[in-house]
């Protein structure tokens, strides 16, 4: 399996803010720059508020947990709007910048290497994150962060659960030696030559609709999603 945390803390250190959105104008950013990047976090919480109330009602959070929180760019405005938000990344680099950015928009904060154990938020969020984590490991935390969220409260999930021919990427920079039979194709791991990278993985939503562990009727709200022929969904769902 590859080590995508040692992936992402390379490329946290490197390039923080194109780790977390791949547009070419956050490779060096300008001032001008970084206030478009935190302008998206602010959209993108925006919508995923509007479509949630519209879909399971008023929504009023005074905790959230946004994983994979980066430099903060979802995470300001969650704690702005609860008072108070936690963020997990496993990179120092990145909590070190959230930090700062928080502290100069004048939020409050906290943040950690893993998700908290024996707590529950009303909001749990993860977007664009597990699809750099291999689904071997990603099941595991889509069950953490399930049961960090609280009684009522809303779990807002992205994954990717395939490719078109558009996304081959990560597959022409891992593919040193292979076996293909004409249908399915098994590489082979080559670690001393892998480069960093920032892979792209696809979940099996039958299994994660196992985890959540769903109640007959119970309200499920998704969205298509395509970042450059990776396509997924982004889940929105409430716990009763």
């Amino acid at each position: 399996m590859r080590d995508t945390d040692s992936d992402w803390i390379s490329i946290a250190e490197r390039h923080p803010y194109y780790g977390v959105l791949a547009n070419e104008r956050f490779l060096h950013p300008s001032a001008d720059d970084l206030m478009e990047f935190f302008a998206t976090g602010d959209r993108d919480i925006a919508h995923l508020l509007t479509v949630a109330e519209r879909q399971f009602g008023q929504f009023n959070p005074k905790s959230a947990l946004d994983f994979g929180c980066g430099v903060g760019r979802l995470i300001i405005p969650l704690a702005r709007m609860t008072g108070s938000a936690t963020g997990v990344d496993v990179a120092d680099a990145m909590l070190a910048l959230a930090q700062t950015h928080a502290d100069d928009a004048g939020v409050d904060v906290e943040l950690l290497n893993d998700i908290p154990t024996g707590r529950q938020f009303d909001w749990v969020n993860t977007m664009i994150v597990l699809q750099h984590i291999p689904p071997a490991r990603g099941y595991g935390i889509i069950r953490k962060l399930w049961a960090a969220v609280a009684p009522g409260g809303l779990l807002t999930l992205q994954l990717t659960i395939y490719k078109d021919a558009h996304h081959t990427g990560e597959l022409q920079r891992d593919l040193t030696m292979f076996r293909y039979d004409g249908e399915t194709l098994f590489r082979y791991p080559d670690e001393e030559s892998a480069d960093v990278g920032m892979s792209m993985y696809d979940y099996d939503l039958s299994r994660v609709f196992c985890i959540l562990a769903l109640h007959d009727g119970q309200a499920v709200h998704m969205e298509k999603t395509d970042h450059g022929g990776c396509h997924g969904f982004r889940i929105y769902v409430r716990k009763r």
